[in-house]
Parts: C-alpha cells; sequence; structure tokens
C-alpha cells in the first residue's frame, strides 16, 4: 500500500527515505501538468510531485519489505519494479492514487541491473528485457494476458552488463536492444525481429567501465539512431554513429577532471531548434557535477560546460517538473537527495488555472479570471483587482487616458447588455464609456487610447441589427464615429494612430487581419482560408504587429511582422513551447505574455527564437 510521507524540502532538493537507486518519469501527471517522478530506493518505491509555482513535495511511497529496487518502469496500465534481492521483475497494476496490487513475479538472471519493457512481438502485451551482472546475459521474457508470462530465454553477452536501451540499429524492422558491459568495456547490439527473438549482432569496443547508454539518440540529425555511451573508469562519453547498415566504431569525448570525473547517466534534450543539434547531459559522479554537451547538427561535440554542481550524481532525469514551460532535470546523489533544476524559458506569473485573458504594458500586466458559470473577474500579479465580476469575459485590454495614464479598457456583459468600461489599472473608479449600440446589434469588443476608442459592433442572434451598424467604428474626442470596415468581426489592437482587425469573408470560410495607420488606407497582414485559422492577434508593440495562427486545434505560432512590412512577406514566427495553443497573449515591452490552462507566463526576449516564415 502507499503511505503518505512528509518531505524535507529545502530550496528545490527532496528527500527521499534512502539514497535512489534510479529516477523516472511516473505515468501520471500532476494537477498542474507537470510531471510526477518515480525514485526506487531500498525498501521501497517513492513519487515526487512538482509544483508549478517551484519546489517539489515526496506524496507517496510504496514499500516492499526486504526488496532492492534497482529501476522501475510502466507500459499501460502496469507498473515493473526490477528487484535484485529477489532477482526477479515484480509486476503490479493500479497506480499510486488508487493504490498497487501485485499480479506477478517473473524470475531472471543472477544480480538483474537494468531493465527494459516494451512490445517485442507486436502482440499488445508488454515484454521485458533484463540485463544479469551476475550471469553475463539478457533475459528475455515475453508477456501474454495477466498474468501469464513465458519462461526466460538468456543471450549471453559481455561481462557484467549494466545498462540496457532500445532502438533501431539494422533498420530492417524490429526493435533492437543496447548493452552496456562494465567489466568487459564493451557495447553488445541485441538485434530484435518481428517474433520478439533476438540475436547477437556485433559487439563494439568502448571506454572502461561503461555503466549508462542513449540507444535512440541522433547526435548528428540525420535521422538514424546513434549510441551513446557513459565510460566511468575512464571518464570518456563514447560515441557509436548510425549508419545504414549496423552502428560505426567508436569515438571518443574527454569529460573535465578525466577519469576522476566517473560518469554514471545520460540523458538528452533537443533544443527548440532542432536543427541546432542536440545537448547530452552527464552525471558526473566524481566532480560532482551535472554536465552538458551540445552535440551541433554536423555530429561535432563542444567541450562540456556544468549546468549544476551537485554531490555525488547517480541518476538523472528529464521532464516537465517546473512552471517555465520547457523540459527540466531532476538528479538524484548518493546522499538521499533528489534537486530539481529549472531549465531557462518562461517565466511564471501566476499559476491560476482560472486565467482565460491577459493584457500587458510597461511592465504591468493583467488577466481575466472565470469565477463561475458566464462570471468572469480581473486579476494581476498581486491578486484580485476589486472590480464586479462580470457575466461575461471582460477581455481586459491596457490603453492610455487623455492624460496618458495607463486604464484598462473592455466590454463588460450583463444578462441582457454589453457596457464598455474604463478603469485605472487598480480596478477603482470603473466608468461606462458612452457607446451608440442600436437595437438588435451587441458591442463585441472595445480598446480606448488617449481620446480615440474603437469598437466592434455585431448582429444580435434572431435580432434586427441594420446592415449599416455592424463592423468596426472609430471615434476621436466628440467628433462623429466613423466606421472603419463593414467587415470586421473582432477588433485587433488600437495603439496612438494604428488599428488592427479580424474580417470574416466568404461566408466564413475565409479571414484576414488588417492593418491601418490612420487617417490611411488599410492593409492586410495576413489571410487565410478554413485550412488555418486565426486564434487571436493584432496585437501592435514597438515595431511589430503580432498575431497567433494554428492549422489545427493542436498546434499554434506566435507571429509577427515589422510595421514598417506590412503586407510584405518578412514575418518571422515563434515555434510553439509546452502550453500551445495560447488562449490569449499579450506583448509586454518586447515579451510575449501568454495564458495557457495553467496559468500566466512570460517569455522572455532571450529564449523567444524567431524564424523567417
Amino acid at each position: 500500500m502507499w503511505h503518505h510521507a512528509v518531505a524535507t524540502l529545502v530550496g528545490l532538493v527532496v528527500a527521499l527515505p534512502a539514497p535512489a537507486t534510479s529516477i523516472t518519469v511516473g505515468d501520471l501527471a500532476t494537477g498542474q501538468g507537470l510531471d510526477t517522478l518515480w525514485a526506487t530506493h531500498p525498501g521501497g518505491l517513492s513519487t515526487l510531485t512538482p509544483r508549478i509555482e517551484g519546489g517539489a513535495t515526496l506524496t507517496h511511497t510504496l514499500s516492499l519489505p526486504g526488496a532492492d529496487p534497482v529501476v522501475a518502469t510502466t507500459y499501460g496500465d502496469r507498473t515493473f519494479v526490477l528487484d535484485r534481492a529477489s532477482e526477479a521483475v515484480l509486476v503490479f497494476g493500479g497506480d499510486e492514487e488508487q493504490g498497487f496490487t501485485q499480479q506477478a513475479t517473473v524470475p531472471v538472471g543472477r544480480r538483474p541491473s537494468a531493465l527494459y519493457v516494451a512490445d517485442f512481438n507486436g502482440d499488445e502485451f508488454p515484454d521485458i528485457a533484463v540485463t544479469n551482472e551476475g550471469s553475463d546475459d539478457v533475459s528475455i521474457v515475453l508477456a501474454g494476458p495477466i498474468p501469464a508470462y513465458l519462461p526466460e530465454r538468456r543471450i549471453a553477452v559481455g561481462s557484467q552488463p549494466r545498462a540496457l536501451a532500445a532502438g533501431d540499429h539494422d533498420h530492417v524492422g524490429g526493435l533492437d536492444l543496447v548493452v552496456a558491459n562494465f567489466g568487459s568495456g564493451t557495447v553488445s547490439v541485441l538485434l530484435g525481429d518481428l517474433k520478439g527473438g533476438f540475436a547477437v549482432g556485433k559487439t563494439f569496443a568502448v571506454g572502461a567501465g561503461p555503466t549508462a547508454l542513449l540507444g535512440d539518440v541522433d547526435v548528428n540529425t540525420d535521422g538514424i539512431d546513434d549510441i551513446v555511451v557513459a565510460d566511468s573508469l575512464d571518464g570518456t562519453v563514447a560515441v557509436l554513429r548510425g549508419t545504414e547498415g549496423l552502428p560505426g566504431l567508436a569515438k571518443f569525448v574527454a569529460l573535465p577532471g578525466g577519469a576522476a570525473s566517473q560518469p554514471v547517466a545520460l540523458t538528452y534534450l533537443y533544443p527548440p531548434e532542432r536543427f541546432s543539434g542536440i545537448d547530452v547531459f552527464v552525471a558526473a559522479r566524481g566532480t560532482g557535477a551535472l554536465l552538458r554537451l551540445h552535440v551541433r547538427s554536423s555530429g561535432t561535440f563542444e567541450p562540456a560546460r556544468t549546468v549544476r554542481a551537485i554531490a555525488q550524481p547517480v541518476a538523472v532525469e528529464v521532464g516537465s517538473f517546473a512552471g517555465d514551460r520547457y523540459r527540466d532535470f531532476a538528479v538524484a546523489d548518493a546522499f538521499g537527495g533528489v534537486t530539481f533544476i529549472p531549465t531557462p524559458g518562461a517565466r511564471l506569473i501566476a499559476a491560476d488555472l482560472r486565467a482565460v485573458s491577459v493584457a500587458a504594458r510597461d511592465g504591468t500586466i493583467v488577466w481575466s479570471r472565470r469565477l463561475g458559470q458566464n462570471r468572469y473577474g480581473l486579476a494581476r500579479s498581486g491578486g484580485a483587482l476589486p472590480d464586479p465580476a462580470a457575466r461575461k469575459d471582460p477581455r481586459p485590454r491596457i490603453g492610455q487616458s487623455k492624460r496618458g495614464a495607463p486604464v484598462l479598457t473592455r466590454v463588460r456583459c450583463g444578462r441582457r447588455r454589453c457596457t464598455a468600461v474604463e478603469t485605472t489599472l487598480s480596478g477603482a473608479r470603473g466608468r461606462p464609456v458612452l457607446v451608440p449600440v442600436p437595437a438588435g446589434c451587441r458591442l463585441r469588443d472595445l480598446a480606448r487610447w488617449r481620446a480615440a476608442v474603437a469598437y466592434v459592433l455585431v448582429r444580435e442572434p434572431k435580432h434586427g441589427c441594420p446592415h449599416d451598424a455592424i463592423g468596426l467604428w472609430l471615434r476621436r474626442g466628440t467628433d462623429r464615429p466613423r466606421r472603419v470596415s463593414r467587415y470586421a468581426d473582432a477588433l485587433g489592437d488600437l495603439r496612438g494612430d494604428r488599428i488592427t482587425w479580424h474580417e470574416t469573408l466568404y461566408g466564413g470560410s475565409g479571414w484576414r487581419l488588417r492593418y491601418a495607420r490612420l487617417p490611411g488606407k488599410p492593409v492586410t497582414v495576413v489571410s487565410g482560408n478554413l485550412d488555418c485559422c486565426l486564434l487571436a492577434g493584432g496585437t501592435i508593440d514597438g515595431r511589430y504587429v503580432y498575431w497567433d495562427e494554428s492549422p489545427d486545434t493542436d498546434r499554434a505560432t506566435l507571429n509577427r511582422v515589422p510595421i514598417t512590412a506590412v503586407g510584405g512577406n518578412a514575418c518571422e514566427y515563434l515555434e510553439p513551447i509546452n502550453g500551445f495553443p495560447w488562449s490569449s497573449f499579450a506583448i509586454d515591452r518586447g515579451n510575449p505574455v501568454y495564458v495557457d490552462s495553467f496559468g500566466v507566463f512570460e517569455l522572455g526576449a532571450e529564449h523567444a527564437r524567431w524564424h523567417r516564415c
């Protein structure tokens, strides 16, 4: 049974009941969309739960009295724990929330050291591979319906096999296994067929004491799996480059400190710019560091750099552990601690599951919050604004009053009518903005900038809004409103003498984003049809016009074009990060601020990698 536990949390370090033998990402995400981390240690398996605000806690422990778990992994609804004490794989059903039930005990070889679970024969049941350090072989166990497992088959490999990984290395079908043989300083490639069979394809000499490896990493981005090996006794990383046949001979990268570095664990990350290569990360136990080896797209390794000094690291894992919307690191040490290391990325402004839209200007960020069915309020980093909740999304915009002070302008909708409202950024002194709305029409959107007011009128369902009333209107001071576009159905932005809006064309099958510098003629920024949809946009900031565009419901990009190039082809786009599609965004001093399903984030200019369209 799982037992609740209390963890000692110091910064980003979480204490385990005992030093970890392995860490891996669990099968359940947290309520904030982060990854849980599972850590095996003598006598049990523990769950670490990170928080999007930062930090983590030890939340559950599965007690396994007398067991010596080496590693744990999941496949579907099953959890597999490799136990060195019983020399067996313990198979459980269930999860940490509902509790585990042991379903099977699968015997393997002597002194098992590594575990890999996958469907080797295509029957949709999870099969098992285990390296046996005491019997110098690999156990292959094919599975059937719960709790059936066929007797193990043994494949002899090198001396003291200590690590196991998988990849496609012969390119003829079937999953191939890669084994690091600590005692003989070699790597064995076991070629798999489509029936669950394996045969030794080739053995490669690497460095002294290979103890960790990656079997499916593409170090030179040529689309072919390579093999990366950590040689713990001579302080090198060996790279076996994949070819159209089997991998080639090893090339070596020396680590700082030489043999004293003792590399014991590996992982990798593809940077957001995939074409720029990859990053291989090495846990160096001897010198006490997590190292980063950047590999250029040509396959050339740059000198290793220290990411974080950590005393005697023993394992490293990659997952989403922080509110930066990028993959982060967890490093276990020999003293029973797990250190969470967030990567630089989006800055968390607020962990707000109810945030739905955002406005920003000059460091001030305000967003709307869903308070209930058809009820929304406003908030900023200091808390909720003293503003009565509206029935519909307030869609906050930050504009300027006549004197140049920042103000919030939005549309607050009650049961029967939408009213334009202007307040200060503290939420005080809210006052209606007079906007003429003919009978049968509805005020959809509004923006105010000093003495100018822009708004969009649309038809109410089943009501007779005059045709000459719908569209985008602009009023300057006490002048009569004039219609800027009769096709407009949403306002983009109003900033100084510049304005943007969205138009729906051809009965709803097309759209375009329009821009005008008043009193000049409008220009099309971007257009599309049903194959690509405009989610939001038209934000004007500094030199650019920004918009959010998506070809489907799963992906989106933030795009921009210089104001001087509107109507041309000089646009740029920002690759999606975790959390896309953005439900709302704004630009604060050139930085994208966005809302996703977990909160409000700001992506700093140093992390926004813009690419040519």
